[in-house]
């Protein structure tokens, strides 16, 4: 079923022939697929309490909307997303929980069509909301000053290495996962220079010019 395999826990009873309430088969598949993220994909324990939440939410506005009537899930269509996504904007949601509250619907309802209880998923053709980046703040002088300064109250060869790193990336505006990724071959001494490789096929190595790199044993 496109990937997913329901282990559903011998305390959920089966759907199937249960006899229950259509709220309740709601609760059901909510639970299943909870435990889906749980046990088959591993989320921790905070995400998938941030389904629950997301998915109780939008219970929440389907019920209302139904003056609190039962929901089959059956007969949710993409308007009744839509409209639960224009709700999410008029109560002023940052664009970033609104994303998240609509990837958490997405995957639930195709969770649902690969179980074979929908034969449509409203939420397919959906397109996620675009959550608009901001520019990274950047530390003042004084911030920066304090950072370097760090290692400095410490001696250990932790410390050293650490403000090895720090002088390097402040000198040569590394990324942390090119720093990180450095090894004693990227350096070159007698050109006071560094080869760094940006993932680029034959354009991913540059070499960043007139780099000090001092030895933390020289300090």
């Amino acid at each position: 079923m496109r990937g997913y395999n329901s282990r559903v826990s011998p305390a959920i009873p089966s759907v199937a022939n249960s006899g229950w309430e259509v709220l309740a088969l709601v609760d059901t598949s909510v639970i299943q697929f909870l435990e889906f993220l749980s046990v088959e994909k591993g989320a921790s324990g905070n995400t998938v309490a941030a389904y629950r939440n997301d998915l109780g939410q939008l219970e929440e506005f389907l019920s209302a909307k139904k003056n609190g009537s039962a929901i089959q899930w059956t007969g949710i269509n993409q308007n009744h997303v839509l409209n639960y996504i224009l709700y999410m904007k008029s109560q002023s949601y940052a664009e970033a929980t609104v994303a998240r509250k609509v990837a958490a619907v997405k995957s639930f309802f195709s969770f649902l069509q690969a179980e074979g209880r929908l034969k449509i998923n409203p939420t397919e053709t959906l397109a996620s909301p675009k959550v608009g980046k901001s520019l990274p703040k950047p530390l003042t002088v004084q911030e920066i000053d304090e950072l370097l300064e760090q290692p400095a109250r410490r001696n250990s060869p932790e410390a050293k290495r650490d403000r090895a790193m720090l002088e390097l990336m402040y000198a040569t505006g590394l990324r942390v996962t090119e720093l990180v990724s450095l090894d004693i071959s990227s350096s070159q001494p007698l050109l006071l220079a560094l080869t760094l490789d940006v993932g680029l096929g034959d354009l991913g190595s540059h070499v960043c010019p007139r780099v000090l790199l001092s030895c933390p044993e020289d300090s």
